[in-house]
């Protein structure tokens, strides 16, 4: 099972802890956010910058919902960090 987990962050709104995804970035300080094709259709962004998790676009308030939102999101991105760690191991494969 891939994890997906740090994609999700806890943060809190109204008194309430909500979930948002998101790939936090070092270098940039800021969190980004792919959009879905049909999202880049709508709007002609590719993806969406914060600051905050509380800045992000999607807010979850479970983190079974986020983590679900993370793996549609982010899957191919983890996949290819995968191959690319298993092909630095045994670059015979």
């Amino acid at each position: 099972m891939r994890d997906y987990t740090r994609f999700v962050h806890k943060f809190e709104h109204n008194d309430k802890t909500l979930f948002a995804v998101g790939q936090w970035s070092q270098d940039r300080a800021q969190y980004t956010v792919p959009h879905d094709h049909t999202t880049y259709l709508l709007t002609g962004c590719s993806a969406s910058f914060a600051k905050k998790p509380a800045g992000l676009p999607d807010r979850y308030s479970s983190r079974q919902a986020a983590l679900r939102r993370a793996r549609y999101l982010f899957a191919d991105q983890v996949q290819r960090q995968e191959y690319l760690a298993k092909f630095e191991e045994d670059p015979t494969t």
